[in-house]
């Protein structure tokens, strides 16, 4: 009861049941089977804190979970409990240890015959993986995800998998891909009845759209996915239809419904790194924007310790950090910052951070009577718009609209 509550209708409920579930069996006394469905019940409890954001706790119950399933050789109850775990970690910021959980999870899940958890499991490990910058990697572990959907016909992993392919996709400027992804994960989200990925594909086509300039189809999207998510309750989810959308009025100019519904998705995922750390970064970028450098900083100040592991990331911190220093008057700071900003963007490998970094990183040398200079970051700043365009033929609405955007022609020279 407490996994249909949680998994499709209200985390809230299913927290209570989950509770009361825990309850019963450690008042059941120190038989095998009460020690098991404490196992069980602490695994649930621990599934519904994350979704509500609490990670503390919920890092707490799985451990718990993890050590009864061990002491009673469990294997796979331990699989499931280091998959959870791995979740956690990576909702918490620690890739590393997220992908250590995962790595150690795979082989108990398959011992135990456990598909469904395998297929979840491999697809958490591509986000560690990808987040961390280790693209091939991560890339690796979604056909085998999907294969171990397909084997059992389990349609709503198979929505899971398609969606983080996707989501994943997009913020390194695959977007023909990640419109493909995210359009096949719709629609078996929505003859599943599954709302939960019906959001994550919702968002994941927004975004695509907003970045061709389509705002009125990306906020269509991204207004369904938060009213999707309001319902169920998901602080996880929640934060980030908020951030899709957010970020969606203020490009269309709504400064301040943008910035409010930033502000909200920070207030309900306080303790989940994930999920905090984009609208962290927009409301850093929209201070800039706005001419408050100084704000700018103070949003970025204190990110380090649970976004450091985010490599995917990263390059847009040191570049808004580089932007609001040369706007201070610290030049060669800002510089400085910028430059590492572009070289971390080339390794990770993802053309969108590629292009921010390098065209700010221009438009500084230009600025300072340097334009020699500027030609090589602006450079690669064309050779990431021309790469992401060229995934865009079998979309020619996305296409136009990427071709007519103001990033787009200030990267061609347009």
């Amino acid at each position: 009861m407490a996994a249909l509550w949680g998994g499709h209708k209200d985390y809230d409920r299913g927290l209570a049941l989950s509770r009361e579930a825990v309850a019963v069996a450690e008042g059941a006394g120190d038989s095998p089977a009460a020690r098991s469905a404490s196992a069980e019940g602490r695994l649930r409890l621990g599934l519904m804190e994350l979704n509500l954001a609490r990670t503390v706790a919920s890092r707490s119950d799985l451990t718990r979970a993890l050590a009864l399933f061990r002491a009673a050789g469990d294997a796979g109850g331990e699989g499931r409990a280091l998959d959870a775990l791995a979740m956690a970690l990576l909702i918490s910021g620690e890739l590393d240890a997220s992908i250590a959980h995962g790595r150690e999870a795979l082989p108990r899940l398959a011992r135990s015959g456990d598909r469904e958890t395998e297929a979840s499991c491999l697809a958490s490990l591509a986000w560690a993986y990808l987040f961390r910058g280790r693209r091939s990697e991560g890339e690796a572990c979604l056909p085998r995800a999907l294969d171990a959907a397909r084997a059992i016909g389990a349609r709503g992993q198979e929505a899971f998998v398609h969606a983080t392919a996707g989501s994943l996709a997009e913020p390194y400027g695959e977007w023909g891909r990640a419109v493909a992804e995210g359009e096949t994960a719709l629609a078996i989200a929505r003859e599943l009845g599954h709302r939960e990925w019906t959001a994550a594909a919702l968002g994941v086509l927004g975004r695509v759209r907003r970045n061709c300039g389509d705002l009125s189809g990306a906020r269509a999207r991204h207004g369904e996915m938060l009213t999707i998510t309001r319902e169920l309750g998901s602080a996880l989810w929640l934060a980030e239809a908020l951030d899709d959308l957010g970020q969606d009025l203020v490009v269309e100019g709504d400064v301040a419904g943008g910035a409010r519904h930033l502000a909200e998705a920070l207030e309900v995922t306080r303790e989940a790194a994930q999920f905090w750390l984009r609208p962290r970064l927009a409301l850093a970028e929209l201070a800039l924007r706005m001419g408050r450098p100084e704000d700018a900083l103070a949003r970025l100040e204190g990110l380090e310790p649970g976004a450091s592991q985010f490599a995917l990331y990263l390059p847009d911190v040191r570049r808004v950090e580089g932007e609001a220093l040369a706007a201070l008057g610290r030049g060669a700071e800002g510089e400085a910052r910028l430059r590492e900003a572009l070289a971390q963007a080339l390794s990770v490998g993802a053309a969108p951070v590629t292009w921010r970094a390098g065209l700010a990183l221009a438009r500084l040398l230009d600025a300072a009577g340097r334009a020699e200079h500027a030609r090589p970051p602006r450079a690669e700043a064309r050779r990431a718009v021309e790469r992401v365009a060229s995934g865009l033929t079998g979309a020619p609405d996305l296409l136009r609209g990427f071709k007519a955007s103001p990033v787009f022609r200030e990267a061609v020279g347009a």
